[in-house]
């Protein structure tokens, strides 16, 4: 049979594994991973794991990754599974070759996530806008800076400034779209009363006459039965 592991963890952090009552690896988080066992991982600007050092601060272990993911070259070893995009919480599934992102698995090695995304609205297989060393994705739903960006503006929506300022920048903010569709709703009809209803026109059955730019009396028909008397 298979081994079982026990995971204690914190919201999306895991502190400590355990197998058969026994403790196999321990972490230390500050405001991301500090810690695993006796190594200290250094990471680069993405959070990616680049050097682990133990206890004595000697180098054990260094490794590359191209953009997206994929492992291109390693010294040494690591025990720790934080390794691309560690620090946003990405985990290493051992065999299969898969890192473990939020609420789905993605695969590095041809960079997309293995299952479709769950919200609908969003592109079902793509990672990060296709945009990996610019953004991560540790949710496994939305890029880290759309999911800030969204939270911000529902934030805002809801909790605004105080006072008649905040009033009047969350209305517009609620009602805004609907203005614009409505101003666009508009336009479209006085272009259709022009079209059917030409300035000068006479009568206000089925035709009527205009005086044209060139001096000349025009025939013009209104088969929907418009007021021909224009505006």
């Amino acid at each position: 049979g298979g081994t079982t592991t026990q995971f204690l963890s914190s919201g999306s952090q895991i502190w400590l594994e355990a197998q058969g009552g026994t403790t196999t690896a321990t972490y230390t988080y500050g405001n991301a991973l500090i810690r695993k066992d006796g190594e200290t991982p250094m990471f680069d600007g993405l959070g990616s794991e680049r050097t682990v050092t133990n206890s004595s601060q000697t180098v054990t272990g260094t490794i590359t990754f191209e953009g997206f993911g994929a492992t291109i070259a390693t010294t040494g070893s690591s025990s720790n599974p934080y390794k691309f995009a560690a620090t946003s919480g990405y985990r290493d599934d051992g065999d299969a070759v898969l890192v473990h992102v939020g609420a789905r698995y993605y695969d590095a090695q041809v960079g997309r996530f293995i299952t479709r995304d769950t919200e609908l609205n969003q592109h079902p297989y793509l990672y990060c806008e296709h945009d990996p060393v610019n953004s991560v994705d540790p949710t496994g739903h939305l890029p880290a800076w759309l999911e800030k960006a969204i939270d911000k503006v529902v934030g805002f929506v809801e909790n605004g400034p105080g006072g008649t300022a905040g009033v009047y920048l969350r209305g517009i903010s609620i009602f805004g779209p609907f203005y614009v569709i409505g101003i666009i709703a508009v336009h479209k009809y006085k272009r259709h009363w022009k079209y059917t209803n030409p300035p000068g026109s006479i009568g206000r059955e089925n035709g009527g006459t205009r005086k044209g730019q060139n001096g000349m009396v025009e025939k013009w028909s209104d088969p929907e039965n418009h007021d021909g008397e224009g505006r």
